[in-house]
């Protein structure tokens, strides 16, 4: 599914000194062979409306602001089997050790993993259903339809509601994260389909720890 993005950052909201925009585009195309075997298929594409490629002012964590490079790329473009107890994969795909610090592939940016997120509705939707899962799980082609595209259909579509693929567990069984199947596939625990989020770099246990964290709490919408 289509994902896309424009981003413009102000260095200094009085003078306007420098901005920079772009737009961010994601497809993602998925086709399940049977059960246990997946193809997929990723292409990125960004786009420059500005002549001013960076901010020399410092922005963000004592950095500056560089904006992505301008072009269209095949990102990743693989074949999958999984069973319980191994996933093969053959293909481009991304290389990606622990959570991306030193070796990784960086991606859009805000399709990318985020930990610093607050165990609420909110915030989760904001920084992990809506730019990562919802690359796939959107509009009424959703897989298994659940839909994860905003966060009314989020929590209608995973509050104490029996997961499709395994009848026996809820996809979030308020108050219990353990056995919960979101937590289940997102770890890579499930007995049945692929982990989440396919084709994606796996969520750092840090932010599945804040998932659970959330689930456990309650699923409360904000502190």
């Amino acid at each position: 599914m289509p994902y896309v993005t424009k981003r413009r950052l102000i260095t200094d909201a009085e003078s306007l000194i420098s901005t920079i925009e772009e737009t961010e585009g994601r497809v993602n195309i998925i086709c399940s062979i049977s059960a246990n075997v997946t193809t997929f298929l990723q292409v990125d594409h960004v786009s420059s409306f500005n002549a001013d490629k960076y901010s020399d002012v410092v922005l963000v964590n004592e950095k500056p602001i560089i904006a992505d490079p301008a072009n269209t790329e095949l990102n990743q473009f693989f074949i999958k089997t999984s069973n319980k107890e191994t996933d093969i994969t053959l293909g481009r795909q991304r290389l990606v050790l622990g959570e991306q610090r030193f070796v990784g592939d960086v991606g859009l940016d805000e399709n990318e993993d985020k930990t610093n997120i607050d165990p609420t509705q909110t915030s989760i939707q904001e920084t992990i259903f809506t730019p990562i899962c919802a690359q796939c799980h959107v509009g009424s082609g959703a897989p298994r339809g659940l839909r994860l595209d905003s966060l009314d259909r989020s929590m209608s579509s995973l509050l104490d509601v029996i997961a499709d693929e395994d009848n026996n567990v809820f996809r979030v069984l308020i108050g219990d994260a353990e056995n919960s199947y979101l937590i289940q596939k997102l770890e890579g625990t499930s007995s049945f389909g692929s982990r989440m989020p396919l084709g994606q770099p796996a969520l750092s246990q840090d932010t599945i720890d804040v998932i659970k964290e959330w689930i456990n709490d309650g699923t409360p919408v904000e502190y």
